[in-house]
């Protein structure tokens, strides 16, 4: 019986095998890699995936109605390990700290939950090496977006402060079925293991936030609202009269350390 596409789930799978072979060659497995594929649906990835080089495979799908069609494709690997459930229940740490190993992470992510999902892997990043994602390609240009344009933002400078980001390719609507109103872009991320000049991210996301709670506002409009007007009036190390979208990754770095240094 053939699956039907869910709409809660978000459900578009790819059809064009060309590109789900692409997909796969830019992952460049190796034979001591581990592999996490973020909702396999009907195994278009999977297949290419399963004839590769690597060490293990976790393939994680949400949609307990998908098994009957994924457990022929896995049932012949013994280093593959196909799981219904949700990635958010997959321990990162554990894995990677018992198997003394960074995890590579694919997927056609569903349009709904691409923040959630981008923000799992943020966290996890001393546990993962790389991902390759198929998104939206609003977010994908939001990603890849360069200071002073309107596409850069929190999500541009969150995601690039923890990884390198790389467009693979962009994908037509008409590549999926049921059929998306949008377009769709691969990309690459490759998690740094240490981030440079950030001393907690934790804060240092939380100040990005604040930064961009009016994006037309200057930076002084914004922040004064969090922070104590004795930090606000001391910072001169970047110009509180600019716009939070005028900021290199680099400049928020250094606005960031000052405030943390004020603050103490």
């Amino acid at each position: 019986m053939v699956t039907r596409p869910l709409k809660r789930f978000g459900q578009n799978f790819l059809q064009n095998k060309s590109i789900a072979r692409e997909i796969v060659e830019a992952l460049q497995l190796k034979p001591n890699d581990t592999i996490i594929e973020i909702g396999p649906g009907k195994g278009v990835l999977s297949r290419f995936i399963l004839k590769q080089e690597f060490s293990h495979y976790f393939a994680i799908e949400i949609d307990s109605r998908l098994l009957t069609e994924l457990r022929p494709i896995f049932s012949s690997n013994r280093r593959s390990n196909l799981i219904i459930g949700d990635i958010q229940d997959f321990s990162f740490a554990n894995y990677s700290r018992r198997n003394k190993c960074r995890i590579k992470a694919v997927g056609n992510i569903p349009y709904n939950i691409t923040s959630s999902i981008m923000f799992l892997l943020l966290d996890n990043y001393q546990y993962i090496k790389e991902s390759i994602f198929m998104i939206q390609r609003e977010v994908a240009e939001r990603l890849l977006a360069l200071p002073g344009t309107k596409e850069y933002g929190i999500l541009s400078i969150l995601v690039g402060t923890q990884a390198e980001i790389k467009l693979i390719r962009h994908i037509k609507a008409e590549n999926f079925f049921p059929m998306p109103k949008v377009n769709s872009t691969v990309v690459k991320l490759t998690y740094h293991e240490k981030i440079e000049g950030v001393n907690d991210i934790s804060n240092f996301r939380k100040i990005i936030r604040q930064s961009f709670q009016m994006r037309r506002k200057t930076l002084k409009n914004n922040l004064v609202r969090f922070l104590d007007s004795d930090v606000i009036y001391k910072i001169n190390k970047i110009s509180l009269s600019r716009r939070p979208e005028e900021l290199s990754i680099n400049e928020f770095k250094i606005l960031v350390n000052e405030i943390e240094k004020l603050q103490k």
